[in-house]
């Protein structure tokens, strides 16, 4: 997290001096939530575990926003990885196996609307209590096999 906390923010001060503006977002956690912001970006899908998933490092990055008054960026209403969700659904593995059962099967809608499968009142004393726990991104299907396995797969069984 320091690592990327770093670069986030030397990125944000190449961006001012290119002119923009610029405001950094550690991945520690800041504006927003990122695997959504990320989806939206059509980097990857998000699990259930509340992790984003891309076709590279299945749920294994962590990530940080930098948020810049660029007005061409490219923006996509569809996502590749969509898929995913659907996948999700089916496995539930990190539902089964997370230790203090802080991964919920039906998410939980906000007041905000925003909507999670984590509980976080549970994960974060276990994540706090081993600096880090990460049971769920070890039994992840995205972290056991590859993207294009599990995509083939997936497309296989809805075929039929």
């Amino acid at each position: 997290y320091d690592k990327l906390g770093k670069i986030t923010n030397l990125l944000t001060g190449k961006l001012r001096k290119m002119g923009y503006q610029a405001q950094a977002s550690h991945p520690l956690g800041g504006l927003v939530l990122y695997p959504p912001l990320a989806v939206k970006a059509g980097l990857g899908w998000f699990g259930r575990h509340g992790l984003l998933i891309t076709p590279h490092f299945g749920p294994r990055q962590r990530i940080a926003a930098i948020f810049a008054n660029i007005d061409n960026l490219p923006l996509s209403e569809s996502n590749e990885h969509s898929w995913i969700e659907k996948f999700c659904k089916r496995c539930g593995k990190c539902i089964r196996k997370c230790p203090s059962k802080a991964i919920l099967e039906l998410p939980i809608e906000h007041t905000s609307g925003r909507k999670t499968h984590i509980v976080r009142k549970k994960c974060l004393p276990l994540f706090v209590k081993q600096q880090g726990c990460t049971v769920c991104v070890k039994e992840c299907a995205f972290t056991n096999n590859s993207y294009e396995e599990l995509y083939d797969r997936f497309r296989a069984q809805n075929l039929n």
